[in-house]
């Protein structure tokens, strides 16, 4: 660590500290803290109010228009509403969702300048995804990472995924930082980082280690209900890996992630079903033996709009407007901002996934397709990171 001021370096420390030494040793070399003036983080570009529609009586057009008011005078839950109303409220004739993102952008970023951890969170995916604003991985890091070090859980493990692609130096020890922070606040997900950087042997020990703290990380996860850390476990029993080979437990595992529910998932739940399958009738490949599998999965990985999204779609959307409700008759109203807790699904309010969001890739130098299930000995962990990845083996 180096603190300058003035121009003139002040203070250099080498070695292993602590971040709350660094901190005391910085304010001492500098005399205390003061501001800077220099703006740190991304800029903004400001972001256009949407235009409210003419409106009918108990319309949800109707609903923003009182929500507006309310949002207009400065209540953060005012705003954060009408940003979910945007979001997550609407649906088509035919049942789907129809999200306005640019609207909810705006408003989200109103209640996260105000100091509302969740909006600074639905934000900060909203520039990650490019959805409604330009995707901007640099602000979308500072929004995630704003509310992760205010200790909202769910901004970690999207904001582990952003480290794991930034590609720099640090990026690996901050990816692993934050997977470990949401797997030790109950984040399923973060157990299975935390599993598969284990698995990959990547933190760290020998096989017989990496595979055992592998293996408790996944199953961390999968009690949690993640859909890769079932296909993983099932994955170290197919293989062999740091535990028995075991036909009967690989089936069964395989078998859990075919059964998993979740968006994006069609990829993972073909997979599951053909090791399934290969372990029940006995095709385990030789313990040690290295036969990676290059086929990629067919049908691009996304889930088309079937009938039980459009169901949750509908269901999502009353909860939205019932909220929204009841902010709008003052009944939830109140100037305080979001509480340290909620699920890490990146996609819908107040409903718990396994993954949220497809978070971005993971940085291993190559890419390779994930959900391409390897026979290969200690690399045949899935990536959680999606459809695709990047690795160095």
């Amino acid at each position: 660590m180096t603190v300058f001021t003035g121009g003139t370096m002040v203070l250099t420390v080498e070695g292993a500290v602590t971040l709350e030494q660094s901190k005391a040793l910085a304010l001492k070399a500098l005399g205390g803290p003061a501001k800077t003036g220099y703006v740190y983080g991304t800029p903004r570009a400001p972001l256009p109010k949407p235009v409210l529609a003419t409106a009918k009586p108990g319309s949800v057009d109707q609903l923003k228009r009182d929500l507006t008011a309310k949002a207009d005078a400065g209540s953060v839950p005012a705003q954060l509403a009408l940003a979910k109303l945007y979001e997550f409220g609407t649906l088509g004739p035919d049942g789907s969702a129809k999200p306005d993102h640019a609207g909810g952008a705006y408003w989200y970023a109103r209640a996260s300048d105000q100091g509302d951890l969740e909006a600074t969170f639905r934000l900060g995916l909203l520039y990650r995804d490019g959805l409604g604003v330009p995707a901007n991985p640099a602000t979308a890091l500072d929004l995630l990472r704003k509310a992760a070090m205010a200790g909202y859980v769910p901004a970690m493990v999207p904001l582990a995924y952003l480290y794991g692609a930034a590609c720099t130096p640090v990026s690996p020890q901050r990816m692993t930082y934050w997977a470990q922070q949401a797997a030790e606040k109950g984040d399923p997900a973060g157990s299975t980082i935390m599993g598969y950087l284990y698995n990959k042997g990547q933190l760290g020990g020998g096989p017989p280690y990496y595979y055992k703290m592998a293996m408790n990380a996944y199953l961390k996860g999968a009690e949690g209900g993640d859909c890769l850390a079932m296909m993983n476990i099932g994955g170290l029993y197919f293989n062999g890996d740091g535990v028995p080979q075991d036909r009967a437990l690989a089936q069964t595992w395989f078998q859990k992630a075919e059964a998993c529910q979740g968006k994006d998932l069609d990829w993972m739940r073909e997979k599951a079903a053909m090791y399934r399958q290969r372990a029940a009738s006995g095709r385990l490949p030789a313990v040690q033996e290295a036969k990676p599998e290059s086929q990629r999965p067919t049908g691009g990985g996304k889930m088309t709009m079937a009938d039980a999204e459009k169901v949750f779609a509908g269901f999502l959307a009353l909860m939205v407007i019932g909220a929204a409700l009841d902010i709008a008759n003052g009944s939830a109203d109140s100037t305080g901002g979001s509480a340290v807790t909620g699920s890490s699904s990146g996609g819908s309010p107040g409903v718990a996934g396994s993954r949220g969001s497809t978070p971005a890739p993971v940085r291993h130098c190559r890419q390779v397709q994930v959900g391409s299930f390897s026979t290969q000995h200690g690399r045949g962990a899935i990536s959680p990171s999606g459809a695709t990845t990047t690795v160095c083996d």
